[in-house]
């Protein structure tokens, strides 16, 4: 059995030159959702069995290439 382990890289966010704290912090906020940090800690806040997964992903797929192809029909 593997596990997977959740290896998050270090954030940071460095203070320009005349740059605001109010600034700063926003800037961390997009690194930070970006990162997909609190993405990963609400999936893994319950087991997911491996067929349910990849029930939800194909499901994911299926939304997308909709979407898309009702897209592409607009643009005609």
């Amino acid at each position: 059995m593997k596990l997977e382990t959740f290896q998050a890289k270090p954030i940071e966010v460095s203070k320009k030159k005349n740059e605001s704290v109010q600034r700063l912090i926003s800037r961390f906020k997009k690194v930070f959702s970006n990162s997909g940090v609190t993405e990963e800690l609400k999936e893994r806040r319950f087991y997911e069995k491996k067929s349910e997964k990849k029930r939800r992903e194909k499901k994911k797929t299926r939304l997308l290439m909709k979407r898309q192809r009702r897209e592409d029909k607009k643009g005609f």
